[in-house]
């Protein structure tokens, strides 16, 4: 038998008493206690609830209302734009519980128009995010600023019709743009030489084609230092050249639409006094691209082409260039009834004319126009051209005129392959020679020169012109990637 005590009234008396154990099972299978201990409430037995990450941390997200990035209400500031949170309405969001998880929320797109204050808190936050200090050094001293993603209105209505239609621009990833020019320096130390006019070590260089520029990415990418620091060098799209001249901007020039201010960020045709100055001396946009008004023009990497209609998310440019920018190659007059050439003909040829001039002094702005006629024939590549037929003067389809060459001969040599020119003649005539017209896909480049009136250094201002043509004018700037 077991003794069981009970509680009697408030006296705390005790009385005991024996119960059989048949009692004792019938308690065992109801589940009391055996014990003195009082059952437990419903509210005792029921199990302690779960706490969530966001009561224990008790931290909720807001919206930063400058650039938009999400904050916790705990922080001090924006950790994307650097603002006071304190004071900012909170809205309830899920909260970031891991670093892993906040490291990898990006920062917001930069979405036009903003200020000059928020371009560079989006610039920053953006360099915080990447890991990397806003303005960086190259391994030959290239300064490069953060460029972060975003989206504009490209182009103009009010000037020219080659800026229109505007048109919405996504541009989805961040790049790194130079902050100055491509130096003659700079140049010099990647491809060895410095074809500039007018020489000075800080000068931008000049006289540089778009071949040029391209070849100077492909070496700058290839050098030691840049390969371990995992980088790549091209010219920008056209589309990112004008998104970082703009800055979040609508306006005509960055800075806004008067153009008398002008001349505290340009070299153009009212103060350049005819030549090129150091890169820097100028005040930069919001982003600290230097000179990117005036100086020189800059190439960019596109075709030259019309605008697309509608928006367009990070555009390459058109698919091949729409204008005919063409190079003339002379082939003076030889001594003997057969003349040969090779000539390569350039990668970036649609289309290839020839024909025979004659002229006294074989000056190019002389030329008239001759055709083989009864004189001979021209064979290229081993075909043998039919002749205008009507003599010497001229074909009566070109009416004479000096700059009709009379000779497509586009299906008979490609891009990148040598022309084999072959003129035979039924009579030796030494004063004849022979004229290769290549005409080239144009290339973009964008932002005035030292020439350039103050119409020319707009926002929306483009030009454009053969991938061979060297200009005292055109420079460019470079944009690095990363390669991992």
């Amino acid at each position: 038998m077991k003794t069981f005590g009970f509680a009697q009234g408030h006296r705390g008396k005790v009385a005991s008493m024996k119960i059989s154990p048949l009692v004792l099972l019938l308690f065992a299978m109801l589940g009391c206690d055996s014990g003195t201990q009082p059952a437990k409430t419903p509210a005792e037995k029921a199990p302690a609830a779960k706490t969530t990450g966001s009561a224990q941390s008790n931290s909720k997200l807001t919206t930063c209302p400058d650039c938009g990035g999400k904050v916790s209400k705990l922080a001090a500031a924006c950790p994307h734009c650097g603002r006071p949170v304190s004071g900012i309405q909170t809205q309830p969001q899920e909260v970031v519980t891991t670093a892993k998880q906040a490291a990898s929320l990006s920062p917001p797109a930069a979405i036009a128009p903003f200020d000059a204050i928020q371009a560079k808190r989006h610039q920053q936050a953006w360099a915080d995010h990447l890991g990397t200090p806003v303005e960086t050094t190259n391994s030959i001293g290239m300064k490069f600023v953060v460029i972060p993603p975003g989206k504009f209105t490209m182009g103009s209505v009010v000037f020219a019709d080659s800026e229109k239609p505007t048109h919405k621009v996504t541009l989805t990833k961040p790049f790194q743009f130079g902050m100055h020019e491509v130096t003659q320096e700079q140049f010099a130390a990647v491809v060895g030489t410095n074809p500039s006019k007018y020489k000075s070590s800080d000068n931008p260089v000049e006289m540089v084609s778009w071949n040029s520029a391209v070849q100077f990415c492909e070496l700058l990418s290839d050098l030691p230092g840049e390969k371990a620091a995992g980088y790549e060098y091209r010219l920008p799209t056209e589309s990112e050249w004008e998104y970082a001249y703009r800055a979040g901007s609508k306006t005509d020039y960055w800075f806004g639409n008067d153009v008398t201010r002008l001349n505290d960020f340009a070299f153009f045709s009212d103060n350049a006094e005819d030549r090129t100055h150091p890169v820097g001396q100028k005040n930069p946009n919001p982003w600290g691209l230097f000179d990117i008004n005036g100086n020189v023009w800059e190439w960019c990497q596109d075709f030259y082409g019309g605008y697309p209609v509608g928006a367009v998310t990070d555009p390459p440019g058109p698919p091949k260039g729409t204008n005919e920018l063409d190079v003339r190659v002379l082939i003076p007059p030889f001594s003997n009834a057969l003349r040969t050439a090779q000539i390569a003909v350039p990668v970036d040829a649609y289309k290839t004319e020839i024909g025979v001039i004659r002229t006294p002094d074989f000056a190019p702005r002389t030329m008239g126009l001759r055709h083989a006629g009864k004189y001979g024939w021209i064979i290229v590549n081993g075909k043998k051209l039919v002749s205008c037929g009507n003599g010497h003067v001229a074909c009566k389809a070109c009416k004479g005129l000096p700059d009709h060459l009379g000779y497509d001969v586009t299906a008979l040599c490609k891009p990148g392959e040598v022309l084999q020119v072959e003129h035979r003649h039924r009579q030796i005539n030494p004063s004849l020679g022979i004229r290769v017209r290549f005409h080239l896909a144009g290339r973009v480049y964008r932002g005035g020169g030292l020439e350039t009136t103050a119409t020319g250094c707009r926002s929306a201002s483009r030009g454009s012109s053969s991938p061979v043509r060297q200009s005292e004018s055109v420079g460019f700037r470079v944009l690095r990637i990363s390669a991992k």
